[in-house]
């Protein structure tokens, strides 16, 4: 029998077992380092598709994941994971086929273990320049993003690299905002 687990889709295996002359059922982990496919960010889109293009995964170890893609007008609009297989590393690589005529679409993947993306919870005010954007936590490492800063607020957060190895949530945190005069009150 298999059991659901937390661990991105991996199965937690029973075996039996000889113990002091008793048949005991072994409940076995799955493997906690799978590194399977999370999605496919698109770095360009391409041009000139008329029907959609096969997506293939390659490099840094990994086997297994198979996506689908759908395309709007002529170009690559969405990627679909259909199976995340796992050992991926940060080599890996997605391709697309090429289109009859046009360019062919490019895309990263994101791993299971990485950082994808950062919700932002509290803007902030104060900020007089973008703040470095720290990751604590989580069991991983490597992880770097930048802030984009407008009005004084930090209103988006771009994963530059997704490190790896994290099994948990980390702790994101940016320093304190630059000093700058609050907004003047709002008259009715």
């Amino acid at each position: 029998p298999a059991f659901a687990s937390d661990f991105s889709g991996a199965e937690w295996t029973v075996r039996a077992e000889v113990q002091a002359g008793a048949v005991v059922l072994v409940l076995d982990a799955p493997d906690q380092s799978r590194v399977g496919v999370a999605s496919v960010m698109l770095t360009n889109p391409g041009s000139g598709y008329t029907s959609a293009p096969t997506v293939s995964f390659s490099g840094g170890g990994g086997s297994g994941a198979a996506a689908t893609a759908a395309t709007l007008a002529d170009a690559v609009a969405s990627v679909t994971i259909s199976d995340e297989g796992d050992g991926y590393s940060a080599t890996s690589t997605v391709t697309f086929s090429a289109p009859s005529s046009g360019t062919t679409a490019t895309g990263t993947i994101n791993r299971y273990d990485e950082i994808r993306e950062v919700d932002i919870l509290q803007e902030g005010s104060g900020y007089t320049s973008a703040p470095t954007v720290s990751f604590s936590g989580g069991g991983g490492s490597g992880a770097t993003a930048t802030a984009t800063v407008s009005g004084g607020r930090v209103m988006t957060v771009t994963i530059d690299n997704g490190g790896s190895g994290y099994t948990s949530r980390p702790t994101v945190s940016f320093p304190a905002g630059r000093a700058a005069a609050p907004p003047p009150p709002q008259h009715w």
